[in-house]
């Protein structure tokens, strides 16, 4: 909006502004407190108004220039929610030359079929669903001045939101891992940092399992320090985060995919993989591929606490001598030191039975030279453990699915997919749409004939007039009627 188009708007409210600023005079008996929010009151409902009549204005617009062969069926009333109220208004039905029904002036709004709320507004219903309760954001909404929402229908919005970002997700992972193209990522990097680690959400009535993981990932350029002396702490650059409830393979591709959206993946040279020992989590070099050097690191607090367990409150200084060994990246002799400690009785055999293991097997990763990494506790907690379990709460699978993707991508300042008109259409109902479309087409009769040539025996018929079709499908193909339409084949 223009600054001419403000001032006008200003002038026409003026008047009434200053009429409730003078009932707070001497003799007035207006309430202070309750100024603004009867402003806010007569803003909202002027625009609703002016909403409202541009709307049915753009339906006369459009009704007057419609495609040959479409004609009007109907008039209806339509009340959609927006953020600035319901917003009730009569609009135009139509049938095109196919026979489907159309409504123009939803489709220049984008706005779905059979859609109670508006785009901007599910948009901003998703995006406080995402920090708070669906109940707190409906109340939130109404309380702002927007249309009210039941909780059921923030719900449905976030199922929506996530089903939308799961099905961009996997056609990314399948454009890269399938087809071979990468995303459009920008962002130049010459190193990469990943962590991968899993969180556990409560389950409500899914069978015998009681909670279920949300395996994430992030990927950061390095890390840099703060900008002043009141500023000492220390930031990811640009970290891309990525969180599902699905198996290891589809969150690495995905998140993979995701990381190539935001980061030119041809342009990494090394990533830096940091994993708890975890064995979906060490799964990672296949899709990290993409760099000419992959290094393993095990984080030290997982190393540490483990080797700490293997001793008791008295054995302090042989839990010193094992642990300064692995500070030392020498895990093998830590793993033979813990297995003497155990036969002479300083360590707890049954504890040392699965460390021992466990440090041989991932030797090659502990004490590993790298860039400081281990920031992947602080990243489950802030970006999916501060909703999903912030309040008392059980999810679906669905539902922990379609908020850790919704989280995800607010962290990593990834748009949420935009819930469109044509996304929103039912497979039934695109259907039934192609299905009267082909019958149009395939309607009326067709000459055909074989043409000669220079091969031998019976050639597919290469040549089709459009004579006897109706005249909307003549002027769509691009011909006339005594024109031959000729097979590029």
């Amino acid at each position: 909006m223009d600054d001419v188009t403000a001032t006008r708007i200003a002038d026409l409210m003026e008047p009434a502004f200053l009429e409730l600023l003078e009932g707070l005079g001497p003799n007035g008996d207006g309430d202070p407190l309750a100024i603004e929010t009867k402003m806010m009151g007569m803003v909202l409902a002027a625009a609703r108004s002016a909403y409202a009549r541009a709307l049915e204005a753009l339906d006369d617009e459009l009704c007057r220039s419609l495609p040959a062969g479409a004609r009007i069926r109907d008039r209806r009333r339509r009340t959609m929610g927006t953020r600035l109220g319901d917003v009730t208004f009569v609009r135009r039905t139509c049938i095109d030359s196919f026979g489907n029904t159309v409504v123009p002036v939803d489709d220049a709004i984008d706005l779905p079929e059979r859609a109670r709320v508006s785009p901007a507004l599910e948009a901003e219903v998703v995006w406080l669903a995402a920090e708070t309760s669906y109940r707190l954001a409906s109340e939130t909404l109404a309380r702002s001045g927007a249309s009210a929402l039941s909780a059921a229908t923030v719900e449905w919005c976030v199922h929506r939101a996530g089903r939308a970002c799961r099905d961009e997700d996997e056609r990314l992972a399948e454009s890269l891992f399938v087809d071979g193209v990468r995303p459009d990522g920008r962002e130049e990097a010459d190193l990469l940092c990943v962590e991968s680690d899993g969180t556990m959400v409560n389950l409500q009535h899914e069978g015998d399992a009681k909670r279920c993981e949300i395996k994430a990932m992030v990927a950061y350029a390095g890390k840099v320090g703060g900008t002043g002396p009141k500023d000492r702490k220390v930031r990811r650059i640009r970290p891309v985060s990525f969180g599902c409830v699905g198996t290891a393979r589809q969150m690495w591709a995905q998140g993979v995919a995701a990381v190539g959206s935001v980061y030119d993946i041809t342009k990494v040279r090394t990533v830096h993989s940091g994993f708890d020992g975890a064995g979906w989590c060490e799964g990672d070099v296949t899709f990290l591929g993409f760099a000419e050097d992959v290094v393993g690191h095990l984080d030290p607090f997982h190393v540490n606490r483990a080797v700490a367990r293997c001793f008791d409150a008295d054995h302090a200084e042989q839990r010193s001598r094992a642990l300064s060994e692995v500070y030392h990246g020498d895990a093998r002799a830590c793993a033979d030191l813990l297995g003497s400690l155990a036969a002479e009785g300083s360590a707890r055999p049954s504890v040392v039975a699965a460390v021992a293991p466990y440090l041989r097997a991932h030797a090659s990763c502990i004490g590993v030279a790298g860039p400081s990494l281990g920031t992947m506790e602080p990243e489950n907690q802030h970006v999916y453990q501060s909703r999903l379990s912030g309040v008392p709460c059980a999810w679906t699978r669905r539902g922990a699915d379609s908020m850790a993707r919704i989280r995800s991508r607010q962290a990593s300042g990834r748009v949420v997919p935009r819930l469109s008109r044509a996304t929103r259409i039912t497979p039934k109902a695109r259907s039934r749409r192609e299905e009267r479309i082909e019958r149009a087409l395939c309607h009326g009769p067709v000459a055909s004939q074989v043409v000669s040539s220079e091969g031998r025996g019976w050639e597919y018929p290469t040549q089709a007039s459009t004579t006897g079709y109706r005249a909307d499908v003549q002027f769509e193909s691009g011909l006339r009627a005594d024109h031959k339409l000729v097979d590029p084949h």
